[in-house]
């Protein structure tokens, strides 16, 4: 897999198609191998400084899961400013639609994970009136904490009981960033046989309760505005922090890179 480095960060630069492909197959070798679950990462800005910022453990996870794909027009623009440059945006919004078209098609199991319980059902429910023959696994809506204590260590072994218990294939899990990378984390081994990619908020997205920016917003870059617009109180001032790392980190990218390259002609 074609690898990209950016911001500390390795993508893959691939296209939403083969970001697809990739999560199947990860599913089947999982299945067929027994390997603990396969994690994909759509990584944002906000993830990107979490990673950076706040969570040295995120960063890690991120960098040794199979599939990383950048879900943020910003991301997009620097990867065309440092190089290599990344084909394109893949959103997890998005994905998720091509994700159930394929599991109907090829007979795979979704299990959703995650989010109000009300706006998952009707997200299953969404997908389930496009594409009919989908199976879907089941569903689970639980607390899980960021560092939970052993009681909730036990709740979540038994919570991945149940996944697997359902047959998965594709864990779709919609706890948002960084909880549903370190669930899936340190449950990895207990979610053998199937691949599990983090939504964040899309489950809110395919029930209707959030609405997502004009497609004219989102080809611009500009789906960040349309969300501020929409929750002013409570996005304007995490996007505004966000935007001041990823400022920050666009002007390290070049001495960074140039460290980074200086300890590899040492070593």
């Amino acid at each position: 897999m074609n690898r990209h480095k950016l911001f500390g960060i390795h993508f893959d630069a691939i296209t939403s198609s083969q970001a697809l492909e990739r999560l199947f197959s990860l599913a089947q070798s999982a299945k067929e191998k027994q390997l603990p679950a396969q994690l994909a990462v759509t990584v944002n800005v906000q993830i990107m400084v979490n990673a950076r910022r706040h969570f040295p453990a995120l960063l890690r996870i991120i960098n040794e899961a199979p599939l990383v794909v950048a879900d943020g027009a910003p991301l997009i623009f620097a990867s065309r400013l440092f190089g290599p440059k990344l084909p394109e945006r893949i959103a997890g919004s998005d994905l998720i639609y091509d994700i159930a078209k394929a599991a109907s098609e090829k007979g795979l199991r979704l299990f959703f994970f995650g989010g109000e319980e009300k706006y998952t059902i009707q997200a299953m429910e969404k997908l389930k009136t496009l594409y009919p023959s989908l199976q879907i696994a089941g569903h689970a809506c639980p607390m899980v904490a960021l560092n939970p204590n052993d009681s909730q260590l036990a709740e979540e072994a038994e919570m991945c009981r149940q996944i697997t218990n359902a047959k998965t294939d594709i864990l779709l899990v919609g706890l948002g960033c960084p909880k549903q990378e370190f669930f899936v984390s340190r449950n990895a081994e207990k979610l053998k046989g199937m691949a599990a990619i983090g939504l964040g908020g899309t489950f809110n997205f395919l029930s209707g309760h959030i609405a997502r920016a004009p497609k004219w917003m989102q080809h611009m870059g500009l789906e960040w505005l349309f969300r501020i617009i929409q929750e002013p109180k409570r996005l304007f001032m995490r996007y505004f922090i966000d935007a001041f790392f990823l400022a920050a980190y666009i002007l390290r990218e070049p001495f960074r890179r140039y460290a980074e390259g200086k300890e590899e002609r040492n070593s």
